[in-house]
């Protein structure tokens, strides 16, 4: 359940099942020639098929792309020392 504040906050919240997750890897090919009990993969991208649940569960179904590729110069402590950077 959504609660009132957050649907009054102005903020891009909302509750989602996650339906797929798609990992994409470098151009490089990875072969595994022997059995561990861990693999180290690189991953670049990560897509997130998201299906809108509660308040929001008759809304189109949501994509979220995230390119971990990219190198963040800063990380923030809070929402607002983010919105300070602005």
């Amino acid at each position: 359940m959504v609660s009132q504040e957050i649907l009054t906050d102005n903020k891009p919240y909302f509750e989602a099942e996650i339906v797929r997750i798609f990992l994409e890897f470098p151009n490089t090919v990875s072969i595994i020639s022997e059995r561990r009990e861990v693999h180290h993969f690189a991953v670049t991208v990560i897509t997130y098929d998201l299906r809108p649940v509660g308040f929001y569960q008759n809304e189109s179904r949501v994509t979220v792309r995230i390119d971990l590729s990219i190198k963040e110069s800063s990380l923030f402590a809070t929402e607002d020392k983010l919105l300070e950077e602005r």
